[in-house]
């Protein structure tokens, strides 16, 4: 019989309750400080150790075969709590000069700084820019010199936080362009990349002529005969929904030829 003591433990294990997370990633075997080896439920990719953060990162941006309503979920987390550090983080890095050095301190508002930021996160991704150039003296000096209020972001908030939630907010919006979309049109195309691989790229297009990037893919791996082409371009008219998709345009290559009978 259960004495009135173990009921009590029973009742009150007390402690923080488990991560949703785990409804989508599998929990391996602990490897100390209460983390745990990770893997994906659905593409497999395994962390050695488990991270919350970018495991919902990885869910919202990254896993190609997670459901749409699961990338939904997860995006969300994702922009929530970029938006609470925001708000909670001052954002000023060790080798960087302070207000204090220059001659105007008007605040800038909270809005403001966020559209700063994403500008700035955009500019160097776009302009291929290693991101240490952020605590470069001359790079923190130009930007003092357009508003000496505003505080750089460190290298490591701009290449984690910063581009993470940059590319939620990419992939939240073409998830709602496909979500609520009709007659969109998917063209797609493939170059050699620099580095000799061969990288095809699926572009959906709005009866508005907006264009956004649906996906890249790298085929290096595989013969590009009439046939696979034909079954890549039917797992992304999968993907998107064939209802939504009213046209599909290419270039006239023999293996796209051969992909359309």
């Amino acid at each position: 019989m259960t004495s009135t003591l173990d009921l009590g433990k029973i009742k009150n294990k007390g402690g923080r309750p488990p991560s949703s997370i785990w409804e989508d990633i599998t929990r391996g075997n602990h490897v100390g400080s209460g983390k745990y080896h990770a893997t994906c439920k659905y593409c497999n990719f395994s962390w050695s150790r488990d991270d919350v953060t970018k495991l919902e990162e990885h869910l919202a941006n990254h896993c190609s075969e997670a459901p749409a309503l699961t990338v939904r979920k997860y995006l969300t987390k994702v922009l929530e709590r970029e938006d609470k550090i925001n708000k909670k983080r001052k954002i000023v890095g060790n080798n960087q000069l302070t207000m204090t050095d220059y001659h105007d301190s008007t605040k800038i508002p909270d809005a403001r700084i966020t559209r700063i930021n994403r500008a700035l996160a955009k500019f160097f991704v776009a302009c291929g820019i290693s991101f240490r150039v952020v605590k470069h003296p001359f790079f923190i000096n130009f930007v003092k010199e357009l508003n000496s209020s505003y505080e750089l972001p460190t290298r490591e908030f701009l290449s984690d936080q910063l581009l993470e939630r940059e590319l939620a907010i990419v992939n939240s919006t073409v998830a709602s362009v496909i979500e609520n979309g009709t007659n969109l049109t998917l063209a797609f195309d493939g170059w050699t990349s620099p580095t000799h691989r061969s990288i095809w790229n699926f572009v959906i297009m709005t009866p508005s002529r907006e264009e956004y990037l649906f996906k890249l893919q790298d085929l290096s791996d595989y013969s590009h005969t009439g046939n696979y082409v034909a079954e890549v371009i039917g797992e992304v008219i999968d993907k998107i929904g064939p209802n939504k998709i009213s046209a599909v345009v290419s270039d006239n290559t023999s293996n796209v030829r051969n992909a359309r009978k």
